[in-house]
């Protein structure tokens, strides 16, 4: 016995290997999972002024207008074309941005690794469809109300609007 607590210098060196290898491997995990959320919070930031920023803001502009269009065209007392653009206004209303955004492939291909390959290629074939699917019906939309704001004599040029 070497000191007061009865422990001897193998003791001492085999907790401290075990203690050093305990904080290797805390350290370790720390930087795997702050090198996942760096990776992850890039991703997000591209896809968001990528995909995210204008599909939204087409989206809120056209549910903006058709909305100011409609109290409008009450206010006027107009009531068919009233009752169209209302009619606008709840299909835009229905629409969401991940129905008209396009599918983020990466994660898709990321998500295959996890599935089988005949989940894989029908998962992505329904997002990719959804999207497609969730776009036409936009412009759809985009275009009844320029035909409605057109019949009203209001110039108002709403993929000019959109882009600028």
């Amino acid at each position: 016995m070497d000191d007061v607590w009865g422990t001897d210098e193998e003791t001492n060196a085999r907790d401290y290997v075990l203690m050093q290898d305990a904080f290797t491997n805390t350290g370790y995990r720390e930087g795997i999972i702050a090198g996942k959320e760096s990776a992850l919070q890039s991703g997000f930031d591209q896809a968001f002024t990528e995909v995210g920023v204008p599909s939204g803001r087409r989206l809120g502009m056209l549910r903006g207008l058709a909305t100011a269009l409609s109290a409008y065209l009450e206010q006027q007392g107009l009531e068919e074309p009233r009752l169209e653009a209302r009619e606008i206004v709840s299909r835009l209303s229905r629409m969401h941005l991940e129905d008209i955004a396009s599918p983020d492939f990466e994660a898709i291909a990321h998500a295959k690794e996890h599935l089988d390959n005949a989940s894989q290629d029908i998962h992505e074939q329904i997002e990719e469809d959804k999207s497609i699917r969730g776009k036409a019906e936009l412009d759809v939309v985009q275009n009844q109300l320029q035909g409605l704001l057109s019949k009203r004599g209001l110039p108002i040029d709403l993929a000019s609007l959109i882009s600028s």
